[in-house]
C-alpha cells in the first residue's frame, strides 16, 4: 500500500508542475463533474496497483480545472464491500476502501478538506451484483 501511496505522489507532484508550464485550458473544458470507479480485490481493502492511474487522473483533473482558473466543489467516494456481503464485517470493509481511496488522493494532492466520504448504504444497489467490490469516486468542480 505504502508503494502504491509514494507512486501516485511523485507522479502527482511531476503532473502538477507539468500542468503549472503549460497554457491554461478552457475553464468550461477543464473543469465539470466527473466520475471514477476503483475495484478491489475480494477481501482487500488495500488499493490494487491498478488504481494508480485511476487515481492519479482524478487528482490530474483537479489540477487541470485549478490551473484553468476553476474551484473543486467537493469529491464524493462510495466505497462498497464484496459481493453478498452484509452486516458489520460489510460495513467495516466499504468504510476502509473509501478511507484507503480518501488517503490516497490526499497524498497526491486532491484537498482533505473538501473530499467526503458517502455511506454505501444510502445508494441503492443489490448485495448480490457481481463486480459490487469497488469504490466510486466522484468530482464535481466549475
Amino acid at each position: 500500500m505504502r508503494g502504491v501511496l509514494t507512486a501516485i505522489a511523485l507522479a502527482a507532484m511531476s503532473a502538477s508542475c507539468a500542468t503549472r508550464t503549460e497554457p491554461s485550458a478552457d475553464r468550461a473544458a477543464a473543469c465539470g463533474s466527473s466520475s471514477e470507479r476503483v475495484y478491489f480485490n475480494d477481501d482487500s481493502e488495500d488499493l490494487p496497483p491498478d488504481a494508480q492511474p485511476i487515481l492519479l487522473h482524478v487528482v490530474r483533473s483537479i489540477d487541470q480545472c485549478r490551473a484553468a482558473g476553476g474551484e473543486l466543489d467537493r469529491v464524493s467516494i462510495v466505497a462498497f464491500p464484496d459481493r453478498g456481503e452484509t452486516g458489520d464485517s460489510a460495513d467495516q470493509l466499504a468504510d476502509a476502501r473509501a478511507v484507503k481511496v480518501k488517503d490516497a488522493i490526499t497524498v497526491a494532492g486532491a484537498p482533505a478538506n473538501k473530499i467526503e466520504i458517502i455511506d454505501f448504504r444510502a445508494r441503492r444497489e443489490d448485495p448480490d451484483r457481481v463486480m459490487r467490490r469497488h469504490a466510486t469516486i466522484r468530482v464535481e468542480q466549475h
